[in-house]
């Protein structure tokens, strides 16, 4: 599976003319922060046309970061106490995100990462102050900005370790590639910089543009453990809602041992492993026309409940389309309805940023994603509808022998990373 994760644009406004040259205004400029996100997922052997497999698409892109990463070799598993600050902070977010999305998508297909939202907000949150760095806070879940400054640090070590070896199969990571550019008119403050460069590894750059520009890529290299079967992928395989074929697609086909599985009443759960601790979770609904179900069900605490009740399939049957799409959302409404409307106003307090009096705020933010989903690699808000499903803990889950997953009607889709954070989301609607 290959899935690209492109482009988050967080624009910020500035409210009055500060570049001067030989006594005359310039420019009224606006500082531009992009963030993006790239998720790349691909399984055993690729069809002409697909993406090319090989040493170009695991290219180091941050230098810097692939030498701290080597240097931290941390292949270790998290503490629960970071795993449950982390599912606190960006799972809670995740699907809130996630159900406004749904429900504005009239029907199309979802692909959206909740954690390079959280990254580029984070990032931005350091040059914040006052009544803006505490709406940050409340958004992003954490109270002390020092604390989740060093787990995000970690992670982005963690994630970016890529195994440096070559065993099989191979060693699934995560690269971030963060640059900031400065006009020359203006100077990032000492603290934002070093945050920046020091924690975010970001390059910080001099620019000729009017504006300042931040831009956040993400990209994903995940590697399924058990990768899927070229030769069994088939074409044309119908697709429904209802009863009624809404696409053809091709289907890969695998028989994979030791999943967990749970059944939630109205939707089953599998858990599909990739290498070095990232798994997606496929949520399919018993009725054809059931993912209104699932999304109005969905939220941290629920999902926390799901996976808790999982238990092991010896054997799994597994039919999973390929998947490819592209989507793009404007984020600044549901920004705002979280909590963030502080920042988007000339009431927002940027002077953390840039030395000197540079009135700022947020004008946009914008995410433009694209998802492949492949045999052998990838490389990648409303209020809650409906009851919650409750799912009894059970002392001794059963271990099922055999089970057909068969995905030929609309789903949900969660990649989450080892510390059961929830990296990617989406819906899948043949097409």
């Amino acid at each position: 599976m290959w899935t690209r994760v492109s482009v988050f644009f967080v624009y910020l406004h500035v409210t009055k003319n500060v570049f001067r040259m030989k006594k005359t205004v310039l420019v009224k400029p606006v500082l531009w922060l992009m963030g993006g996100v790239s998720l790349l997922l691909v399984g055993c052997g690729l069809k002409q046309g697909n993406p090319p497999i090989g040493e170009s698409d695991v290219a180091v892109l941050n230098p810097r970061l692939d030498k701290a990463a080597q240097d931290f070799m941390d292949s270790r598993r998290p503490s629960a106490r970071d795993s449950a600050v982390v599912q606190q902070t960006n799972n809670r977010m995740a699907f809130h995100l996630f159900r406004l999305l749904v429900g504005l998508s009239s029907g199309k297909s979802v692909f959206v990462s909740p954690q390079g939202l959280t990254y580029v907000l984070s990032l931005l949150n350091y040059g914040a102050a006052g009544d803006t760095r505490s709406a940050f806070g409340r958004v992003l879940g954490f109270d002390n900005p020092q604390q989740m400054r060093v787990m995000q640090h970690e992670m982005i070590l963690s994630h970016a370790y890529r195994g440096y070896g070559e065993q099989e199969p191979k060693w699934s990571f995560t690269e971030i590639a963060n640059t900031v550019d400065v006009p020359k008119e203006l100077t990032l403050s000492t603290e934002f910089k070093n945050n920046a460069e020091n924690y975010y590894f970001a390059d910080v750059l001099k620019s000729s543009k009017q504006h300042i520009r931040l831009t956040s890529e993400v990209f994903f290299h995940g590697f399924w453990r058990y990768p899927f079967d070229i030769s069994k992928t088939k074409a044309d395989v119908s697709f429904f809602d209802g009863k009624k074929v809404i696409a053809k697609v091709q289907m890969m086909n695998a028989v994979l041992p030791d999943l967990l599985f749970a059944n939630a009443g109205d939707f089953r759960l599998l858990r599909i492993p990739y290498t070095a601790g990232y798994h997606m979770y496929v949520l399919q609904p018993n009725e054809r026309k059931g993912i209104p179900t699932i999304v109005g069900q969905l939220n941290a605490d629920m999902w926390s409940r799901l996976l808790k009740n999982m238990y092991k399939v010896a054997q799994v049957d597994l039919s999973l389309p390929r998947m490819e799409l592209e989507t793009s959302y404007d984020l600044a409404d549901y920004l705002k309805s979280m909590g963030l409307g502080v920042a988007f106003g000339q009431q927002a307090d940027f002077s953390g940023l840039i030395v000197g009096q540079v009135p700022l705020y947020i004008e946009s933010v914008k995410q433009r994603s694209r998802l492949v989903v492949a045999e052998k690699k990838t490389e990648a808000v409303s209020e809650t509808v409906g009851a919650l499903v409750e799912l009894s803990v059970k002392k001794e889950k059963p271990l099922l022998k055999k089970l057909q997953f068969l995905c030929d009607h609309p789903f949900v889709y969660i990649v989450t990373d080892k510390y059961g954070s929830v990296n990617f989301i989406g819906t899948f609607l043949g097409k």
